[in-house]
């Protein structure tokens, strides 16, 4: 017996799908500081002064130095907020299937700026979590809140879309 077989391929809007979500899976979003961004000298810091951009600031305080102990708020930011980033990953991948009209940028850029409005809060909130300040800082700032020099590390907190770094 003698017989042709007709395959009909209907799509039903997969491979559009598959690439939307391959696109998002390639991007990224950055939450940090970057750039040539400084610290303006205080008046009572003398001549000689060393001018710190805020990247080198964010560094010291993430990290420590010999001088003043690591007050982690980007570590911090992750492990206090680990699972709402796991719950917001999960909803902009259910938003991708569900609305092919929004952009996978756009949803990013959504969970870029929840993010960094996490990482404010977390150096918003630094007395409650990060070792104090010295007696002798106090005194210099006038207050008692680690990380709040002046409130640019908060107000520098940048977002970027870009390539994933992980691949």
């Amino acid at each position: 017996m003698k017989g042709t077989i007709k395959v009909i391929d209907k799509d039903r809007g997969w491979k559009f799908l598959k690439s939307r979500l391959q696109r998002l899976d390639e991007q990224g979003v950055d939450i940090g500081y970057w750039g040539e961004d400084k610290y303006p000298p205080r008046p009572d810091d003398g001549p000689n002064a060393k001018v710190q951009t805020v990247v080198n600031v964010a560094v010291m305080n993430e990290l420590g130095t010999e001088r003043a102990p690591a007050r982690p708020f980007m570590r911090q930011t992750f492990r206090t907020n680990f699972e709402n980033l796991n719950q917001a990953i999960r909803v902009l991948y259910y938003q991708m299937i569900a609305n092919p009209a929004v952009s996978p940028d756009s949803l990013l850029r959504r969970l870029g700026s929840a993010y960094r409005k996490d990482m404010q809060r977390t150096i918003a909130d630094a007395k409650s979590w990060a070792v104090p300040n010295a007696p002798a800082t106090v005194k210099k700032k006038g207050h008692d809140s680690p990380l709040l020099e002046r409130y640019r590390m908060i107000a520098r907190i940048k977002m970027r879309l870009g390539r994933r770094i992980d691949r």
